[in-house]
C-alpha cells in the first residue's frame, strides 16, 4: 500500500489479471471513478513478480495447514 498509494480495500481483491508486467500498471477498482490505473515502478513490479501465484488473488493466503500439524513455532514451552 505505502508503495502504491492504493488503499487495503483496493489492493485486498487484486487479481493477476489486473497487473500487467508489459506496460508496469496495475488497475484496481476505486471507490470514486470505478477504477484507476497506476505505474509501477521497477521495484514494485519486481516484488510483485516474485510473489507465489497460488490463486487468481496476489494477495491470496497460503493453503490452510492440516489438522493435527504444528510447527515449532506453534509450540510454547511453560517455564
Amino acid at each position: 500500500m505505502l508503495l502504491t498509494s492504493a488503499r487495503r480495500e483496493e489492493l485486498a481483491p487484486l487479481r493477476w489479471e489486473d497487473v500487467d508486467f508489459q506496460l508496469n500498471s496495475m488497475t484496481i477498482k476505486d471507490k470514486v471513478d470505478g477504477q484507476r490505473v497506476i505505474p509501477l515502478t521497477p521495484y514494485v513490479s519486481q516484488l510483485l513478480a516474485t510473489l507465489p501465484r497460488r490463486s487468481d488473488w496476489v494477495l491470496a493466503a497460503p493453503p490452510p495447514r492440516p489438522a493435527g500439524s504444528w510447527s515449532r513455532a506453534s509450540v510454547t514451552t511453560r517455564h
